[in-house]
Formats: C-alpha cells, structure tokens, sequence
C-alpha cells in the first residue's frame, strides 16, 4: 500500500450485499511481519445514488424529520419497501392512492433505502432521516 508509516486506508470493492465479511491488516518491514486484530462487518443492501427513476414518482422531503411523502401517478399500483443501512426491511407497502405520507419521527436518524416497484421497472432512491 505504501512505504509510509501510519494510517492508511484502502477501498473494497465487489462485495455481496448482507453478507459477513472479515479482514485483517498486516505490515511486512525488515524487523518481520506484524498482524493488526481480525475486524468483521456485514455489508447492507446496495444503494442507488440516483433519484428514483420511475415516472412521475416524487419522495421529498429528503433529508426528512416528520414524514416522507410518496406522490405518483395515477395508474397501476407500485410496491414500497424500506430497508434501514444494516439492510433490515423497516417498512413495505403498497402505493395505492397519489399521495402516501409515511411518519418516521420515531425511526432512528441515518440513512434508509427506499425501494419502489412497479408494472414500468424498479427503483431505489436513498433517504436520509434526520
């Protein structure tokens, strides 16, 4: 990674979405090799970075405290499925009348994925609680 000495940090990419994952650093100098402590995760469901992409479907506000409100079109019903940032479903539904209000004073603040589908496709769009 480099011939520096302190911190450094290094990007993993392609890991599987809720899967336990576990890693461990080492150094190599002239003295030997030296092993830091086995540190595990478990990754949450992917996130798209990109507003939801579903004709005429709108979430706002985002970042929201009170309520999200879902407006959409009239038409064919769409699913609604939150997942909190550990991956867990915290909500699901379905988007039956133009306008949805979901409460989430009472939802722990940080980031939730929303996932919408629908007869035209599927969207995620990230929500921030705060």
């Amino acid at each position: 990674m480099g011939a520096d000495a302190g911190e450094f940090a290094q990007p993993v990419t392609g890991l599987a979405a809720r899967t336990t994952y576990s890693v461990r650093a080492y150094a190599i100098n002239s003295a030997g090799a030296s092993y830091g402590s086995v540190q595990t995760f478990t990754t949450g469901v992917a996130t798209a970075t990109q507003p939801a992409q579903l004709p005429g479907v709108h979430v706002y506000p985002n970042p929201a405290r009170q309520q999200i409100t879902i407006t959409r079109s009239a038409g064919a019903l769409a699913a609604a499925a939150l997942y909190n940032s550990m991956g867990q479903l915290v909500w699901q539904g379905m988007l039956s009348d133009p306008v949805t209000r979901l409460p989430v004073q009472h939802w722990a603040r940080g980031m939730y994925v929303l996932r919408l589908t629908a007869p035209q496709g599927v969207a995620t769009q990230r929500l921030v609680l705060e």
